[in-house]
């Protein structure tokens, strides 16, 4: 091998691996962008606490001084909608697996106010289910079409017990679009009592 090619040999490997280099950073960067809006940041929130039971005793009877530190946490979804589009943070329970409400509607990426994932496509879907003018399972809310103006607030679903599917059970709840699902979820041990609420920051107010 003559001297000319050997040089040249040199400079396109250091060119390639320069070219390597900069892509290996290039990706790391785009993937901390589109990470920004979506990283889970909530680990504990007093005032969301008092929100939560200054405005209902029923859920302070259940699940005693704070949701965040209960086991009945399914999961705490955060979204604050802008202009220009949606950020979200979310923190997933101790109840996140046992509870299997993704189990009711598994095509969708929330089911009965259990999330797949903490992306923005999920903020979309929760804002899009809780502006309903009709009852959506993907969040069932027994108030619907009175949440267009809130810009920031959560979804928090909590867990209050699970059972076994038995034809008992399907009795119970025939009849309810929701649990429709359940006719073919036999045997499978899900939270057939739980909780789906809206809890609004700016009004101090709480909605299930």
């Amino acid at each position: 091998m003559n001297k000319k090619l050997k040089t040249t040999i040199i400079l396109i490997s250091i060119f390639l691996v320069i070219i390597a280099i900069n892509l290996f950073f290039v990706r790391i960067f785009l993937q901390k962008e589109s990470l920004i809006e979506i990283i889970p940041r909530i680990t504990g929130d007093e005032r969301l606490d008092g929100i939560i039971f200054d405005n209902t005793n029923r859920l302070r009877e259940m699940f005693g001084l704070s949701v965040l530190n209960e086991d009945s946490l399914i999961n705490l979804v955060h979204i604050i909608k802008k202009k220009n589009g949606y950020e979200i943070s979310c923190q997933l329970g101790p109840a996140y697996e046992r509870a299997n409400l993704n189990k009711f509607y598994p095509g969708e990426i929330v089911s009965m106010g259990q999330i797949k994932d903490c992306t923005i496509e999920t903020a979309k879907v929760i804002d899009e289910a809780i502006n309903s003018p009709e009852k959506d399972c993907r969040v069932p809310m027994e108030i619907t079409g009175v949440f267009s103006s809130l810009s920031d607030y959560y979804l928090v679903t909590l867990d209050i017990k699970e059972h076994e599917i038995t034809q008992e059970w399907l009795d119970k709840v025939s009849g309810q679009k929701c649990f429709e699902p359940l006719q073919d979820l036999m045997g499978e041990n899900i939270a057939i009592e739980f909780i789906t609420a809206i809890i609004d920051l700016k009004n101090n107010k709480i909605f299930y």
